[in-house]
């Protein structure tokens, strides 16, 4: 279990000018209107993605307790959110006080299709296993009070998929999307060889799934996925305390 600490969690660290956001989210649903006259004009296809938020947890922030108490465990406990342009969408301060819960302070600015929060949250966490050595952390959803690995930021609260009516996003895709979409990332990783820091076995382990997944289309052309399912947030996990040194480094 994570040991118990009384760590202070600053607050000013959570103040707008640690990262600029003056000029607004490039986010997945950023809305840019045609050249007119009329300022407010915006193509109609805009407004009916921008009136239907995405229904799959992919598209909101997000964290996972078991990638947090990993991250404990490896002095990474500050949390970054991406879009899929690689841009910061928001951050968070992940916190142990007791082994039976946690405190996340994030700074998630507002984008298009879910409101932004500074509001600190403290979540329950509840062990499972067989014996003490492998019990895993669990999140009590206060929904539902379901034992959750992942608990997402939508519709303004921290609640399990199940509570905020997402679905996971590889349910609503076609499969060639899915193959399509696994194929770039490996191509990304080992396009031009393995890299210095990969590990021999995981190049292999690379390798091997990038041809199962080339069989698997069977000649079929790759395909991208549908513009309601291009929103995506990926979560990061930094060194503890790194966002305080990063907005001390600027000056703040």
């Amino acid at each position: 279990m994570p040991p118990c600490t009384s760590k202070r969690l600053a607050s000013a660290v959570w103040s707008t000018d640690l990262f600029d956001f003056s000029e607004g989210l490039p986010s997945d649903l950023m809305v840019y209107r045609r050249q007119s006259d009329d300022p407010n004009e915006m193509p109609p296809v805009m407004v009916d993605l921008l009136s239907s938020p995405p229904r799959y947890s992919e598209a909101y922030p997000r964290l996972s307790i078991g990638d947090a108490w990993r991250g404990w465990r490896n002095k990474n406990s500050d949390a970054l959110w991406r879009n899929r342009f690689a841009h910061v969408v928001g951050v968070a301060a992940i916190d142990w006080p007791s082994p039976h819960e946690i405190v996340v302070q994030p700074h998630i600015p507002a984008l298009p299709y879910v409101g932004g929060t500074e509001e600190s949250v403290t979540l329950q966490i509840e062990y499972k296993g067989s014996t003490q050595s492998n019990a895993r952390p669990f999140i009590v959803c206060e929904g539902c009070t379901k034992h959750i690995d992942v608990i997402v930021y939508a519709e303004d609260i921290w609640r399990c998929k199940d509570c905020l009516r997402l679905r996971n996003r590889s349910t609503l895709i076609d499969p060639v999307v899915r193959i399509s979409e696994e194929l770039c990332a490996i191509e990304r990783q080992i396009c031009h060889g393995r890299p210095r820091n990969m590990r021999m076995a995981r190049y292999d382990e690379l390798t091997r799934r990038y041809t199962a997944l080339t069989c698997d289309l069977r000649g079929r052309p790759q395909r991208s996925a549908a513009r309601e399912y291009l929103a995506r947030i990926d979560t990061e996990w930094l060194p503890r305390s790194s966002l305080v040194a990063l907005r001390e480094s600027r000056g703040g």
